[in-house]
């Protein structure tokens, strides 16, 4: 018999009583939940509910559970059974219908992935939640753009007493004193630290962070998905000890399946294992030569299977009555110069990749040269930035002069000189111009579109968690780089719960170039530089 105790963070597993037949069985499901620490006498794993969950409901060794253990097995267990609306239920605001379910849902989990696409009311859900669980100290981490809408969702949902601190501001170490000095008070209100991923890479907010929380929340937790990240693996680190975990995102696999990894790992690393590449080996078959270039997917339905497990998965489409949205492609032709320019850039990208120098682990930086060109401009020798071609901005003037004064216009762009672009245009066609960049950002205090502004230009990179577009019915896409994720979640900034008129996004896309290979993986849901590399890798 197999024995199995929980001592702090792990399940110690011995085998001394055990047949040797059972020590086998045994060392293969633990390797199978990542890659233990193994001794001639026994094991450990993490101490999860999927763990010792796992441990328990094996057919080919029995085993002797401490009551830790057990306890972690039911709430396994009673996660998974479907839950009434506990009586508690309390809120400030009405919920809509899926928004009750997703609560039933996680409200007996320990750890859930609420997949609620943009406007479908996430937070609320997640609000609802920690007050449910009886929360008092709470750890939300989110984009740096997201940090305000924290505040602003607490005041409308929470409906007891809190007390919130939003980390926007300050060296690590003035964070960190922060952070200790709130989780640190007395008294019964719940209290909320707010911060941006990037400062938890800070050596002071890591170690405060790693503390016990009732709930820590990962909002648009896509963000984690790199399984080697620094954020990634702290934030691992950080959710050990945490009484319930949440993963708040619109778009989950923003690139492709392996991007729950990262996620599932934060939520409960007994369900995946600890071990990146035995993950990417059970789902995907890689490239013999290029191991992070994936040739197929496989065990795809027993990966559905069990993201369904944690995850709740809400549609837009699906439960809100939104207005139409329209996608018009709009072909644009290169320019002589432009087109000759374009052409020698992929004739040497082309090359190189036909010779191995140019993968896709490092084609980005080529692709985004060749999106350049086809924007209009091109970076010299000397650095700086060379027009070639007007296509697209005579296009884009084409569709704004058409669009009534008082309409506000919504353009995305990847580039400076695209934003540029945009601004320009605004001086010429007398309207009041707007940003949404690097270098600045022309939003209102709740994170609105700004009444008065007729042609908003947005950094597709800066445009998307906790911005309200809605104002403008009218989109170009001028440029959009090559990121499924951003792309997706620049769509849902305009086309979402507020906008009362149908939308209608424009895509400009110059005709035979990078452009239309991005919009057809797009199209298809493909990773954008796999799908436009192997077109050039096609064509060669």
């Amino acid at each position: 018999m197999i024995t199995a105790k929980c001592q702090g963070e792990r399940i110690v597993i011995s085998y001394t009583e055990a047949s040797e037949a059972e020590a086998i069985a045994c060392q293969r499901l633990i390797g199978s939940m990542g890659s233990p620490a193994r001794s001639g006498a026994g094991a450990t794993v993490q101490a999860t509910p999927a763990s010792a969950a796992k441990l328990l409901s094996a057919d080919t060794f029995e085993v002797n559970p401490s009551a830790g253990v057990e306890m972690l097995a039911d709430l396994w267990d009673e996660g998974l059974r479907a839950q009434a609306m506990p009586e508690k239920y309390r809120s400030s605001t009405e919920p809509w219908a899926h928004q009750l379910d997703a609560f039933r849902f996680a409200y007996s989990k320990q750890s859930t992935l609420l997949a609620l696409e943009m406007g479908c009311g996430k937070s609320k859900v997640a609000i609802d939640l920690l007050t449910a669980w009886e929360a008092k100290t709470v750890l939300i981490v989110c984009p740096k753009s997201v940090l305000g809408v924290w505040s602003r969702e607490f005041a409308a949902h929470y409906p007891d007493d809190y007390s919130i601190r939003v980390m926007d501001s300050g060296t690590g170490k003035k964070k960190a004193s922060v952070i200790k000095s709130l989780t640190d008070l007395d008294g019964e209100a719940c209290k909320v630290v707010v911060i941006n991923y990037e400062s938890l890479i800070s050596k002071p907010v890591a170690a405060v962070c790693t503390r016990k929380w009732d709930a820590i929340i990962l909002d648009e937790s896509h963000k984690i998905k790199a399984p080697t990240g620094k954020t990634s693996k702290m934030l691992f680190k950080i959710g050990k000890r945490a009484r319930h975990k949440l993963c708040l995102t619109g778009t989950p696999m923003p690139h492709s399946p392996l991007d729950l990894f990262g996620q599932f790992r934060f939520l409960d690393c007994g369900i995946f294992g600890t071990s990146w590449v035995k993950f990417r080996s059970r789902y995907a078959v890689s490239h013999p030569r290029f191991p992070n270039q994936i040739q197929h997917w496989q065990n795809q339905d027993e990966l559905a299977d069990i993201f369904n497990t944690l995850a709740f998965r809400v549609k837009a489409s699906q439960v809100l009555d939104l207005p139409e949205a329209h996608h018009i492609k709009w072909p644009v032709t290169l320019s002589k110069t432009g087109a000759a320019v374009y052409k020698d850039i992929e004739l040497d990208l082309i090359s190189d990749v036909t010779d191995g120098t140019v993968t896709v682990t490092n084609a980005l930086t080529r692709l985004l040269r060749l999106q350049q060109i086809t924007s209009g401009h091109i970076k010299t020798d000397d650095g700086l930035i060379a027009s070639v071609c007007d296509s697209k901005r005579l296009a884009m003037r084409e569709i704004v002069e058409g669009i009534d004064l008082a309409e506000p216009v919504v353009v995305f762009c990847k580039f400076t000189s695209d934003l540029d672009a945009v601004k320009q245009l605004a001086k010429d066609t007398g309207r009041r111009y707007g940003e949404i960049s690097g270098r600045r950002k022309d939003l209102t205090d709740t994170g609105d579109m700004p009444d008065g502004v007729k042609l908003m230009a947005v950094q597709i990179q800066a445009g998307g968690c906790g911005i309200d577009l809605t104002l403008a019915r009218f989109v170009i896409y001028y440029s959009i780089g090559f990121s499924l994720g951003d792309y997706e979640q620049s769509l849902a900034r305009v086309h979402r719960p507020t906008q009362s008129r149908s939308v209608t996004y424009w895509h400009l896309s110059c005709s035979g170039t990078v452009d239309d290979a991005v919009y057809r993986a797009l199209r298809n849901r493909k990773d954008l530089v796999t799908s436009v590399m192997e077109e050039l890798g096609s064509d060669k």
